[in-house]
């Protein structure tokens, strides 16, 4: 009956069904790390700002290399 084979998957089951999914305290830095980044336009800004500089650095050092946009 459909009640075994409930009773079945949750006895039997619960390794799988548990080792499966993340543990809530990851879950919770993913969230904190995703709203770091959102939120953070300081690093972002200084890191375009660097990446320019390199590129600028590049050209200077290296004329004829083309430049490449790839992230």
């Amino acid at each position: 009956s459909s009640k075994d084979i409930k009773d079945l998957i949750i006895n039997k089951g619960r390794s799988l069904i548990y080792s499966s999914s993340l543990p809530s305290y990851h879950l919770y830095f993913i969230q904190v790390s995703l709203q770091h980044v959102i939120e953070d336009t300081y690093r972002r800004e200084k890191l375009n700002a660097l990446s320019e500089y390199f590129n600028h650095q590049f050209m200077e050092l290296f004329p004829n290399q083309p430049l490449s946009n790839t992230p």
